[in-house]
């Protein structure tokens, strides 16, 4: 599932726990029926915010050869994976895969905000370039705001900029542009720090998650300006 999950350039990887970074994804298999040597398999995916809420959960049917689950067959897993990532992707981005799959009443509510794609980020020294832009992406989820990478009302550019500022510091510029899918500026919302220098050379971390909490109350207001389809 994490390999899937890269592949759609979700950063994701294989872990016993969460330590409080990101989203986290728990499977649970349980065996529902037999048939001769194959195996009808459940397995509900639970998705939670790092802040303990839920995010919706998926249950994925499956069959499998029993000696291709016995013995743990990656390419069977690597086909559950693939099968499993697209409604994983809409459980990030905020959407309801049983409601997706659902006929939609003609009367359907408007979304208070327009759907978003972020893309990754520029500029950006250590991890920054996927860490920033899925905490981005987490705090805008839990905030309302729906991810769409195929038809997105709006398109959100980030780029880093570092520069010395003195031996010890160095000041780092961060720079959220929101554009149409045509091309058009909607507008930005920038902020500036002064941090130690190689502060943000390796893992960003919890460090990637303040910005995003930080910037979410701007680039709320800015996406709430901006007519949904």
């Amino acid at each position: 599932m994490a390999q899937s999950l890269r592949d759609m350039e979700i950063p994701a990887e294989a872990a016993e726990y969460n330590a409080g970074l990101g989203f986290s994804l728990e499977g649970r298999a349980d065996v529902v029926g037999r048939t001769d040597e194959m195996l009808s398999i459940d397995i509900v995916w639970s998705l939670r915010a790092r802040s303990g809420a839920s995010n919706g959960s998926y249950t994925q049917s499956v069959d499998v050869p029993e000696n291709k689950w016995r013995d743990g067959d990656t390419s069977h897993a690597a086909r559950v994976g693939d099968e499993a990532a697209n409604i994983i992707v809409a459980l990030i981005g905020g959407e309801d895969p049983s409601v997706a799959a659902a006929p939609q009443p003609q009367t359907q509510r408007r979304p208070e905000f327009p759907t978003v794609s972020v893309t990754p980020v520029e500029g950006a020294p250590g991890n920054g370039r996927e860490s920033l832009m899925l905490a981005v992406l987490q705090s805008l989820s839990l905030n309302g705001v729906a991810r769409d990478d195929i038809n997105p009302d709006v398109i959100l550019n980030c780029r880093v900029s570092v520069t010395p500022y003195d031996r010890s510091l160095q000041f780092v510029e961060i720079t959220w542009n929101a554009m149409t899918p045509d091309g058009s500026e909607i507008g930005s919302v920038k902020l500036e720090n002064t941090i130690p220098v190689g502060a943000l050379d390796e893992a960003w971390g919890p460090t990637a998650f303040a910005i995003a909490d930080a910037a979410a109350p701007d680039l709320l207001s800015l996406l709430s300006n901006v007519p949904a389809n």
